[in-house]
């Protein structure tokens, strides 16, 4: 077992990415979302994107925001659960309705990046602690959030929507923010290059842990690593690290931070694989029960 600040770089022989890693024309058929009418995946994820895209607005991200402790660091919060992570992860058992690429528990998923950010990465363990907890903010799903508040793509709010770059962006028509005469212009409440990082992102499972972790990181001194917060955050706004959407919102920091992310994209999409499912406990005991440790050994405020 490796000490905190070591690396380890053996893989186990049940790592899923040593046995499964994606071939080219696998690789080309991730992230399809075309509407097929009477077939059940793309018509679920259909639904999924046109019910966020009439209800993720400014007002509900701020709503939400404030109700779980996010809107205002000063402010009393009492959590709704204190896990720790290790605790996070065995209560994972949530099925994503918005990705038409895995259709089995998330909990997989989580192994099965951590896992690709090893063999890639090897002495990156910031990145396979952020790859291991990735996914967490999806917890939501305990709190009866709705879906389309829990998972998906995500994109700023409080300014026009990118909907040429946005998964099934034609479904924002009846967005009231659409009708905005501040939420909808170009940066709308923000400023040209204001910085990602100062944008309210539409409430969802990314800025949930990713204020989770904040709030740890400043009340118990963890010193993470801030490219565990912003992979974190970002994962899923494909609209910008993919399809370069909203740049005349960024800082210089996140021009550092891109090619971060888009390494964390292609080990977060690449390493999903339905028939290839990891042993998450073997993995948990062996290599990430001693990382978790290393990087946020305290309970997080849920």
């Amino acid at each position: 077992m490796p000490a905190p600040g070591t690396t380890d770089n053996s893989l186990s022989p049940l790592s899923a990415v040593e046995v499964c890693a994606p071939t080219a024309k696998q690789v080309q058929s991730f992230r399809t979302y075309v509407r097929v009418q009477g077939d059940p995946k793309s018509e679920r994820v259909y639904a999924h994107y046109r019910e966020q895209h009439e209800k993720m607005t400014y007002d509900f991200t701020l709503q939400k925001k404030k109700e779980y402790g996010c809107l205002d660091v000063t402010a009393e919060y009492t959590p709704k659960l204190v896990l720790t992570i290790q605790e996070m992860l065995h209560k994972m058992d949530f099925y994503d309705p918005s990705d038409p690429d895995f259709e089995n528990n998330n909990l997989y998923h989580a192994y099965q990046t951590a896992e690709r950010a090893r063999e890639a990465y090897p002495t990156e363990r910031w990145l396979h602690f952020a790859a291991l907890v990735h996914d967490l903010g999806k917890l939501l799903y305990l709190f009866k959030e709705p879906d389309w508040a829990v998972c998906g793509d995500i994109f700023p709010v409080g300014c026009a929507f990118a909907t040429d770059k946005i998964v099934h962006g034609e479904t924002f028509t009846t967005n009231p923010d659409m009708m905005h005469p501040i939420y909808s212009t170009e940066c709308g409440v923000y400023t040209p290059k204001c910085g990602l990082m100062n944008t309210h992102m539409g409430w969802g499972h990314d800025e949930y842990l990713y204020q989770m972790l904040k709030r740890a990181d400043r009340e118990h001194n963890l010193n993470l690593d801030p490219r565990i917060l912003y992979v974190v955050r970002f994962h899923s706004f494909y609209p910008w690290h993919d399809a370069r959407a909203y740049t005349h919102l960024e800082s210089e920091e996140d021009t550092h931070m891109l090619p971060w992310v888009q390494k964390f994209q292609k080990l977060d999409l690449y390493s999903k694989d339905d028939n290839c499912l990891p042993d998450c406990e073997h993995l948990l005991f062996s290599y990430y029960s001693d990382l978790i440790k290393e990087f946020c050994p305290v309970p997080l405020k849920m």
